[in-house]
């Protein structure tokens, strides 16, 4: 079994720089045959829970000289950050592409042979829980696939958008068309209600997903999807299961890397642990947060000094306690997502509750001041505002941009400097669009996207 295995890692370690829809490996070779086989399949994070991070790079949180950006080794990190209409110059390398579309392989694997195993009474528990993280992970990759190569959802137009390849089967063969927006959605909503369903409230370790993980990431997918009283539904009913907060009066902000470790259970806010594709972009020293976002934190606000180290400025506050960038699901977003949408809503009061209970875990004891604004639209900003400071560099950043940015109350235009020349990226362009790399459309016959 473990020469099986290592055959299946090499195999998907070679897809992983390659154009992974178009590969062919011997489905023989890689389908697991006990549930035990499936859960080690399931638990390799080095595949399962990474996130990509384009949208980070593209996006308003960090910015980057043209000393810093003239380092990268990589040119689709340079392309993307100047939003280029061609990301690629003919490279085959793409993260974003492929590391979710061998987290659907996986996942597929795993459902198919979950279907040829009937189990004992005694296996019934860990047979649904395996089928329900196998549902969740493929639904979290087709969630992240389509905030970076599909547009933004919009219940008006999403029958007739071209939404992402839903690959649904293990074989490599069968190809998969794009179908619409709304088929995607329906897609990712469809596998974490049954995920919802099977899976466990507590798991062993965060990498695996749990019921709130599961309802966390529904209330995530409508909030993106603008359904604001179902997104707040299922913020319910995650909280309603784990609604702990990490106090930051209690967090250690002279550490190099001041947050718990949420790999060994250590923050309490943790439902589901990734992180982002590790590009390097993210570990040069010539990266920098938002300016004026970081001035917006207030003197009393624990988050400047444990978020960001002193002098430099550089992002030290990720979830993860380590260099990796936390992307995963957390009761602080959760609980902003109830929030911002009861003040959609004209649930002001709620949305206050929500804000505050929040706030006043990150700041100094005795310091936080209750928000009381009322006012529909000065309310919704300061939310904003706040999802902004607390998720920094979560990786959500660049499916809120796109959602937003259909408000015009809200919208935005970005803009880059490199040397004396302006850049821009006015809201709703087609470039908050990533093209699929040239040698899937080769392969696939699938349409390209427009940018």
């Amino acid at each position: 079994m473990k020469k099986r295995y290592l055959i299946v890692l090499m195999a998907l370690v070679s897809l992983g720089c390659q154009d992974y829809l178009q590969q062919k490996p011997d489905k023989a070779l890689v389908v697991p045959t006990s549930l035990a086989d499936m859960n080690d399949l399931l638990n390799n994070s080095a595949y399962m829970n990474d996130v990509p991070a384009l949208g980070v790079l593209a996006g308003d949180e960090y910015y980057m000289p043209q000393s810093g950006l003239d380092a990268l080794t990589n040119q689709i990190e340079r392309n993307t950050y100047f939003w280029a209409k061609d990301l690629y110059e003919g490279t085959t390398f793409a993260p974003d592409w492929t590391t979710p579309y061998r987290q659907v392989f996986y996942a597929n694997v795993v459902l198919e042979g979950l279907e040829k195993i009937t189990p004992q009474q005694t296996q019934q528990g860990e047979w649904n829980r395996l089928k329900g993280s196998a549902l969740f992970f493929r639904a979290w990759a087709f969630y992240h696939l389509a905030q970076g190569f599909a547009e933004a959802y919009d219940q008006a137009t999403a029958d007739n958008i071209l939404g992402i390849p839903l690959k649904l089967q293990a074989d490599i063969n069968t190809k998969a068309p794009r179908g619409t927006l709304h088929q995607t959605y329906e897609r990712i909503n469809q596998d974490l209600a049954m995920a919802a369903r099977l899976l466990p409230i507590n798991t062993a370790v965060p990498t695996q997903p749990g019921k709130p993980a599961a309802y966390g990431l529904l209330a995530r997918v409508h909030h993106t999807m603008e359904h604001y009283p179902v997104a707040a539904l299922y913020a319910d009913s995650c909280l309603a299961l784990k609604d702990q907060l990490l106090d930051y009066s209690t967090v250690d902000s002279t550490l190099a890397r001041p947050m718990p470790r949420s790999i060994l259970n250590a923050n309490p806010e943790v439902l589901f642990q990734a992180t982002l594709v590790k590009y390097g972009f993210f570990s040069s020293s010539l990266i920098y947060p938002d300016t004026v976002l970081v001035r917006s934190f207030e003197g009393n606000d624990l988050r400047k000094s444990l978020f960001f180290q002193k002098g430099t400025g550089r992002f030290i506050g990720t979830y993860t306690g380590t260099a990796a960038l936390f992307a995963g699901l957390a009761t602080d977003e959760v609980l902003l997502i109830r929030s911002e949408c009861a003040a959609r809503l004209g649930q002001e009061s709620k949305a206050l509750d929500d804000l505050n209970k929040l706030l006043v875990t990150r700041y100094k004891k005795g310091m936080y001041k209750p928000i009381t604004e009322a006012r529909p639209l000065q309310l919704l900003e300061l939310i904003l505002l706040e999802r902004r400071k607390q998720l920094f560099s979560r990786g959500v950043r660049w499916a809120d941009l796109r959602r937003l940015n259909k408000d015009p109350r809200i919208a935005r235009t970005l803009y880059r400097k490199p040397a004396a020349e302006l850049l821009e990226l006015p809201a709703n362009d087609n470039r908050y669009v990533l093209s699929i790399p040239e040698n899937e459309i080769l392969g696939s016959g699938i349409e390209q996207n427009i940018r």
